[in-house]
């Protein structure tokens, strides 16, 4: 009776875990991110990844923003399917972030504007859990700085709106 107990709690156990890990997905990010200066910045990719990490998914690593061919991969629909069903994720998360310089009329300072696009998929069928667009523009009379300082606005405004858009719909196609 006690071995019959045990592997039935053993068993509900289990299938709790299999219950998380279902609404937990593994998930990745490709995220094309840019300074002024043109160059390679992580701010966006990391704020995600701690506002996932924080709702309890699990993170995996990708390679391959670093053998992506070219920026205009993420506009090819096709090529982001086949590319995001070779990933050990349910879901990815696929974006370009890019900042502007413009000539501004306040006090000589210069104006820095951040573009996001990113939109989340499930591996399994490309079907999309979540997208944001939007733009940020802060003023600062340094480069480096107002660029840094436009990305982390830009990302702050839509990080947790765009989580919780995704968790929703992940949660709501597990419940099925």
């Amino acid at each position: 009776m006690k071995k019959n107990i045990l592997f039935l709690m053993l068993l509900l156990f289990c299938i709790n875990l299999k219950i998380f890990a279902e609404e937990k997905p593994r998930v990745a990010f490709i995220i094309l991110e840019e300074d002024i200066n043109e160059e390679p910045t992580t701010i966006t990719e990391t704020k995600l990844k701690s506002l996932f990490n924080s709702k309890g998914f699990n993170i995996v690593e990708s390679v391959f923003k670093e053998i992506l061919p070219d920026e205009d991969l993420l506009d090819d629909e096709e090529k982001v399917k086949s590319l995001v069903k070779n990933l050990s994720a349910e879901i990815v998360v696929i974006g370009k972030v890019s900042v502007t310089e413009e000539e501004s009329e306040s006090y000589g300072l210069k104006s820095y504007l951040a573009n996001i696009s990113v939109t989340a998929f499930k591996t399994d069928n490309a079907e999309i859990l979540g997208s944001f667009k939007n733009q940020a523009t802060v003023y600062n009379e340094d480069a480096g700085a107002g660029s840094s300082d436009a990305l982390e606005k830009v990302s702050s405004e839509f990080a947790g709106e765009f989580v919780n858009q995704v968790l929703e719909k992940w949660t709501s196609k597990v419940s099925k």
